[in-house]
């Protein structure tokens, strides 16, 4: 049984601490579109700083990869300071997994896929506290009440996203998961 399938298991704080390590440790996906493309699904982000070459403005035709696109998405949603590199926005993730407030997630979700199709899907996740954390994470703006949360495809072996969120709305991208567990 696997720890995302066995309702029953438990996991030692260094087995935790070891999850946390490697999910934090795991890479966006390789994937490069132009700005044009991935601004379908986020934030109109043409004109802003290159979240990895600080002299080049964002225009349309500027190939971002998943990791570029995902600093500059949360930077525009203020998230993150105005001028945050790809490079501070991944100290973040991976300080996130260092905290001693950090809860790992694991559990199955629905993902979609092609045209209105989904396939079930294990998924894991760290989330912290940020003020509680601030020994680990630096750069994300922090304001009382909000959480780093960072969701993992262990398929793929790849993060599909960090950002900040509030307290309150923290619980819900995993409370949806089916056999949802959360190790503190």
């Amino acid at each position: 049984m696997s720890l995302i399938d066995d309702q029953d298991i438990t996991l030692p704080p260094v087995r935790r601490l070891e999850l946390l390590r490697h999910i934090a440790a795991a890479s966006f996906s390789d994937e490069t579109r132009p700005v044009r493309e991935w601004s379908r699904v986020g934030p109109y982000v043409v004109g802003r700083s290159h979240p990895s070459n600080h002299g080049e403005k964002l225009t349309l035709e500027t190939m971002l990869t998943s990791v570029e696109w995902h600093a500059v998405k949360h930077t525009a949603q203020g998230e993150w300071p105005e001028g945050t590199t790809t490079d501070e926005y991944v100290a973040d993730m991976r300080g996130s997994a260092e905290s001693p407030f950090a809860v790992l997630h694991v559990g199955r979700d629905r993902v979609a896929y092609g045209r209105g199709q989904s396939r079930p899907a294990s998924r894991a996740g760290i989330c912290t506290d940020i003020q509680s954390s601030r020994a680990h994470v630096h750069n994300v703006l922090s304001e009382p009440g909000h959480h780093l949360l960072t969701l993992y495809d262990p398929s793929r072996r790849r993060i599909v996203t960090s950002y900040r969120i509030e307290a309150a709305q923290a619980a819900k991208p995993v409370d949806r998961w089916t056999n949802h567990r959360a190790f503190r």
